[in-house]
């Protein structure tokens, strides 16, 4: 699988600023089995800070065994830190940090089978930036257990770039993909933008 954005605005009406295509697999999203019922996307929020701490709750509270997906991106002066959440939710990092040719960081993390209640996530990095994004998602129906099956990352300069092959292991997979450049950006067909 392979996922190609093409240029556009960016509907959360925030800036871009780096090329870097994140894409993976959740395994069991979208998938009825293993008595799950079909995954869905609960709620998505968004917001850029230039402190060195980013604190974003959700809307609303987070439901037991859901999955979190968390992107963060900063600039390459700042290291990063941590990622937690007020309920003690454990996040695992997809890949490793990408850095563009023009200074600018992006880690990608999830947490699952997740804890009830108000959540605030919290990410910190060094220093005082002058950006530090922070974007979270809920999803339900997903595997609890083991929901990531695999995932493919590229940094890139140009118009037009691909985050690269991403095979899947298990039958309808929930595809998830982040673009962010220093232009604008939208999502490719097939593709629906949070």
């Amino acid at each position: 699988m392979k996922a190609t954005p093409s240029r556009g605005t960016n509907a959360l009406g925030m800036a871009f600023l780096k090329r870097i295509l994140w894409v993976f697999e959740i395994s069991l999203l979208m998938m009825v089995g293993a008595g799950l019922s079909h995954a869905a996307h609960v709620q998505t929020r968004a917001a850029n800070s230039s402190a060195s701490t980013n604190a974003l709750a959700f809307t609303s509270a987070n439901q037991a065994g859901n999955l979190i997906i968390a992107e963060v991106d900063f600039p390459s002066s700042s290291t990063f830190t941590s990622i937690s959440d007020s309920k003690g939710n454990t996040y695992t990092q997809i890949g490793t940090e990408q850095t563009t040719s023009f200074s600018l960081k992006s880690r990608l993390y999830y947490a699952k089978n997740i804890a009830a209640g108000s959540n605030t996530v919290t990410t910190v990095v060094s220093g005082s930036p002058s950006y530090h994004e922070l974007y979270i998602h809920e999803y339900s129906g997903v595997d609890t257990a083991s929901p990531l099956d695999s995932f493919s990352v590229s940094a890139a300069s140009g118009s037009a770039f691909t985050s690269g092959n991403a095979t899947t292991t298990t039958a309808n997979d929930q595809l998830y993909g982040v673009e962010i450049d220093s232009g604008a950006g939208s999502a490719g067909s097939g593709w629906t933008v949070r």
